[in-house]
């Protein structure tokens, strides 16, 4: 999936497991980071729900803050992360649950399984096995999740939770971003180039 020139892109996917869900996002190369953003419709129980999230990694793709806020009816929840060496913040507040995590899995998204795909480069027909903040939706709690990625091919991920036993078989492009999501996700539109972000953002660089 290594490519010489980084190409930006913006992405759609559709839950088709449930048909409740769209998402649009995109990725970016900001000097030597990436920026991924997106913004979720949800119906939560047939209530409208929209997340709207920020994560900016460093170079080597480890994840160093992330801006979430959620509406749900008529409630608004914001929360804000930070990560530096191992060691997390919580809305400015130490997290002690978290340290050790190296990725954050915002649970409405497969975005995110693009962050551990990107930055571990699993040699094909191994696997490797991560601590996640993992956010869960719509109650907006983190924690701290052992999972594991397996390369079954090169375009071609095995995702397992090791504690509930879940797996996903991933196929992703060559930006790490997910195309079919266990048939839970799918991708339905894609674009790519130095534009195919910025279209999409506005002037300031937060979500809240």
């Amino acid at each position: 999936m290594k490519k010489s020139q980084w190409d930006d892109r913006a992405v759609i996917w559709r839950r088709v497991l449930d048909e409740r869900s769209f998402e649009l996002a995109t990725v970016a190369r900001v000097g030597e980071s990436y920026r991924l953003r997106g913004m979720a419709l949800i119906s939560e129980e047939n209530t409208p729900s929209r997340v709207d999230y920020l994560i900016e990694c460093s170079a080597d793709w480890q994840t160093r803050t992330v801006e979430v806020r959620q509406v749900l009816g008529a409630k608004v929840t914001v929360l804000r992360l930070a990560a530096d060496r191992g060691t997390w913040l919580r809305n400015g507040a130490r997290a002690p649950e978290l340290d050790g995590c190296t990725d954050i899995d915002l649970g409405i998204s497969p975005s995110t399984n693009a962050l551990p795909v990107n930055r571990l480069r699993i040699p094909v027909g191994e696997s490797r096995e991560i601590r996640a903040a993992w956010m869960q939706f719509p109650q907006c709690t983190v924690e701290a999740a052992q999972q594991s990625y397996e390369r079954l091919a090169p375009t071609r991920y095995r995702y397992r939770s090791v504690a509930s036993g879940f797996t996903a078989v991933i196929e992703v492009d060559d930006a790490g971003l997910p195309i079919d999501y266990s048939g839970i996700w799918r991708r339905v539109a894609a674009n790519e180039g130095a534009d195919a972000a910025r279209a999409f953002e506005r002037d300031d660089s937060s979500i809240t």
